[in-house]
């Protein structure tokens, strides 16, 4: 999939593989990409959205191929003036956030307008938004921040049969590292230079781990089944990899290093999904409109993938299970287990993963 293959539409680009010539009423998926892969990486999903009854929507977040470019004053908020500032840090990376989750919800709200997709009528029909890996932090930011651009989205509202969290870094859900914890995007020996690339081979293995946060494995992938970027052709890479945005100084590396630094991923999960009747007095979150209260969160999880997503569910589970306990609102979340599947399930087994999106809710694990 190449360049050539996303249209620009407001601020983001994309492809769209179009109604299913089977039937009218179907399912709308649209996804986002994660950290220096653009949503080329999802385009074996297409050969199966006929038979699912989808239409995917394949979605390039700012700084991504054809899609338009961060401006200077979104820059500006990722790099704060004063990084000793963590306040300051905080407030401008939420705001930074903030507009990304809007942005989104007004280019799904102008596909469903421009494409006159169905809404939701039994079993199909409607819209389902999906965040792969670090897109997870652009689901988090619409439901964040559902209610504050246009009051309501009554319309996406109307459409949206669930939210999709796909396979979300423990960083992003604001938790600590264990310890032995690796990543070689925080590997100071590696080259700065070569550090997205030598991420995606590790980030594409598959792992043996076992149900317990102690027996994780941090570093060393199985031989077989190879890691998913080592059985691409050069010239599949090509047509998945963007790695500028996660290189040193790029866009997404700073919102990654600035983002721990200031603690936004916890806040952001915070103003996600639990639900408020006043707004945050500790964080200034926005308050939860009655519309989107009990719209469904599926977090969708393999448990092959590298140790940072089994991880971040197990310590995700631990905290809802205390929140609940102690009696805090939460949204409507739900969870699915992908058995023997990596971070690139999108790749490597696009028909499963395809059906997990569709799922019934009763009926994910």
């Amino acid at each position: 999939m190449t360049t050539s293959n996303f249209v620009k539409e407001g601020v983001f680009s994309y492809c769209d593989t179009g109604p299913p010539a089977s039937t009218h009423q179907y399912t709308t998926i649209f996804i986002l990409h994660g950290f220096a892969w653009h949503a080329g990486s999802f385009q074996r999903l297409a050969a199966y959205a006929d038979q699912a009854k989808a239409r995917l929507i394949l979605m390039n977040r700012q700084d991504y191929p054809a899609a338009e470019l961060l401006g200077e004053e979104d820059l500006s908020l990722l790099s704060p003036a004063d990084p000793r500032d963590m306040a300051a840090a905080l407030a401008s990376l939420r705001t930074f956030m903030k507009r990304q989750g809007n942005r989104l919800i007004d280019f799904v709200e102008l596909i469903i307008d421009k494409e006159k997709l169905p809404p939701p009528d039994g079993e199909y029909g409607g819209v389902i938004i999906s965040g792969w890996s670090f897109a997870g932090n652009w689901i988090n930011a619409l439901l964040a921040n559902v209610n504050t651009a246009h009051p309501g989205h009554s319309k996406l509202r109307r459409h949206l049969r669930r939210v999709i969290i796909y396979d979300l870094v423990y960083i992003f859900l604001g938790y600590a590292p264990p310890a032995g914890a690796y990543n070689p995007l925080q590997d100071d020996s590696l080259d700065p230079e070569k550090k997205t690339l030598t991420f995606a081979a590790w980030v594409s293995g598959y792992y043996n781990h076992g149900e317990s946060v102690t027996e994780l494995e941090f570093k060393a992938p199985l031989a077989s089944p190879a890691p998913t970027i080592l059985t691409m052709s050069e010239e599949d890479r090509q047509s998945v990899l963007h790695p500028m945005p996660g290189d040193a100084g790029g866009s997404d590396m700073k919102l990654f290093e600035n983002g721990i630094r200031c603690g936004l991923y916890r806040t952001l999960k915070e103003d996600a999904l639990y639900l408020k009747d006043g707004a945050s007095e500790a964080t200034g979150g926005p308050t939860t409109d009655d519309s989107w209260r009990d719209i469904e969160v599926l977090y969708l999880w393999c448990d092959r993938s590298v140790w940072e997503l089994p991880f971040g569910v197990r310590m995700f589970k631990k905290e809802l299970a205390k929140a609940k306990e102690g009696g805090k609102a939460m949204r409507n979340i739900k969870f699915s287990r992908m058995r023997g599947s990596n971070h690139f399930a999108h790749w490597d087994e696009p028909e499963k993963l395809l059906r997990k999106f569709l799922a019934p809710a009763d009926d994910l694990e």
